[in-house]
C-alpha cells in the first residue's frame, strides 16, 4: 500500500508523440487500486493512466499529487485468472482503454500532452494478503487511427 500513489516501476525514454502500454494482470481480489499510466512526466506521478479500483475501471491524470478522473467507474476485473490490459494514449493526451481486447472507455480528452514519454505502474491499495502480478508488458508507438484492414492470407507457393 502507498497513500503517495507513485510508480512503483516506470520505462523510461520512450519517446513518441503517442503511446500504447499492454500488459497481462493477475489480481487476488478485486478490492485494490492499480493502475498502468502512460506520457510520464518529470516525476514519476506525472503521467496519464487507466485505473481498478473497487468501483471499477477509470482514466485519470496525475499532476504530482493532484490526480483527476476523466472519465471512470466502468466494467469489473476478473480475479484468479489471467487479464490483458491495455492503454493507449495519443500525441494530443487523449486516452483509450481495452480489457481483454474490449473498449471499456472510449478515447477521452485528458489534455495536452505531459513532457516524456515513458510508462509505469503504481499500486495505490493492495493490502496484505492480496496480490497482483504483471506479465508480458509491451510499450509501442500508438499509430491513429490503428489500422483495422487485414493484410489477407498469405500465399506460401
Amino acid at each position: 500500500s502507498d497513500p503517495g500513489r507513485t510508480a512503483w516501476l516506470t520505462a523510461t525514454g520512450l519517446d513518441e508523440p503517442g503511446m500504447a502500454v499492454r500488459s497481462w494482470w493477475w489480481v487476488s481480489d478485486a478490492a485494490v487500486d492499480l493502475a498502468v499510466g502512460t506520457r510520464t512526466g518529470a516525476v514519476a506521478t506525472d503521467q496519464y493512466e487507466t485505473a481498478f479500483t473497487a468501483s471499477g475501471w477509470d482514466l485519470g491524470r496525475w499532476a504530482g499529487s493532484n490526480r483527476t478522473v476523466d472519465a471512470g467507474s466502468t466494467g469489473s476485473i476478473m480475479v484468479g485468472t489471467w487479464v490483458e490490459v491495455e492503454v493507449r494514449t495519443d500525441q494530443l493526451g487523449n486516452s483509450t482503454v481495452f480489457v481483454d481486447g474490449v473498449e471499456v472507455i472510449g478515447w477521452t480528452a485528458q489534455g495536452s500532452s505531459l513532457d516524456s514519454g515513458s510508462v509505469g505502474f503504481r499500486a495505490g491499495l493492495l493490502p496484505a494478503p492480496e496480490r497482483w502480478y504483471i506479465d508480458d508488458v509491451r510499450g509501442r508507438r500508438l499509430v491513429t487511427p490503428e489500422p483495422v484492414a487485414s493484410l489477407g492470407p498469405l500465399d506460401r507457393d
